[in-house]
């Protein structure tokens, strides 16, 4: 008998939902990296929406934001991924 989370992962797989899954750790990981980098302040201005075919989408609370975003992108991701912005207000 497999361990618990391989039991876990092959369930995942066949329910289809890796790749959703995928994308949720993605998102999440560039909102903690937004916190490690920006702190509390970048919190409240940018937040991953979605992530999908190596893009990640980023809502921002100004262009101000994109543009330090892409300006430190290297301290935020973990792979190569394209970063888009979507201009909004950002909410927790």
């Amino acid at each position: 008998m497999g361990n618990l989370g391989s039991v876990f992962e092959k369930r995942i797989n066949q329910l289809g939902l890796k790749k959703r899954l995928d994308a949720a750790m993605v998102c999440e990981a560039f909102d903690k990296s937004i916190q490690e980098v920006f702190g509390e302040h970048g919190v409240k201005n940018a937040k991953a929406i979605s992530y999908k075919d190596n893009v990640l989408k980023v809502e921002v609370s100004s262009s101000a934001w994109a543009q330090e975003i892409n300006l430190r992108q290297m301290e935020l991701e973990k792979e190569k991924m394209r970063i888009v912005y979507k201009l909004g207000e950002v909410e927790l």
